[in-house]
């Protein structure tokens, strides 16, 4: 084994980590951490790199990710300001998976949005077994250990491929703070589509 993509909900990331780093085989990882969570995330599975001599990516993908070198490349440039991020409806891997394996759940998709307060919300569109009882099945998505700290509406629909045709994005704005030059602004959108 050249390596391994560990593509597991966050909270089971660092045991896998482990189990790999251990036994010599070099990891690259997507886990869903932020702020400081992340630097301790971070920092434990460069702890467990060094001491077995196995490589590490922390942190791939789009958020944390490059979005998160993005966001640090503009901070860079415009030291004092304030960032703003605007998300489009994005596709969550981790929540889309757990939620697909809930009993009752033929497809599931998970969608974060940002309320206008910034408090994050969880959408999850399901198609149900034939048959499955709708409000068990949101009350076992709603209790997940994953979906409890975030608000979650589940909505039931005929085809959730329909759902995932549907393009994702980012609008991050970063407006500097008056100094030797005022008004700076720096924009960064992006647009994707599976």
């Amino acid at each position: 084994m050249d390596a391994a993509l560990l593509c597991v909900p966050t909270e089971e990331v660092l045991g896998k980590a482990q189990e790999f780093i251990q036994h010599g085989v070099p990891i690259v990882e997507c886990a869903t951490f932020h702020g400081e969570a992340f630097q301790y995330h971070q920092q434990a599975i460069k702890r467990l790199a060094l001491r077995h001599k196995a490589a590490a990516i922390v942190g791939a993908g789009w958020d944390p990710g490059a979005l998160s070198l993005l966001r640090a490349l503009f901070m860079l440039l415009t030291p004092k300001g304030h960032t703003e991020t605007t998300r489009r409806p994005g596709k969550s891997l981790h929540h889309t998976t757990v939620a697909r394996a809930i009993s009752g759940v033929k497809a599931a998709l998970s969608t974060e949005l940002h309320s206008r307060t910034g408090k994050r919300q969880r959408y999850v569109d399901i198609e149900l077994e034939k048959e499955a009882e709708l409000e068990k099945v949101k009350e076992a998505i709603r209790t997940d250990p994953l979906f409890l700290n975030e608000e979650t509406f589940v909505f039931p629909g005929d085809s959730v491929a329909i759902l995932e045709e549907e393009g994702q994005g980012v609008l991050m704005e970063r407006w500097g703070a008056t100094g030797h030059t005022e008004h700076q602004l720096l924009l960064f959108e992006a647009r994707f589509s599976d």
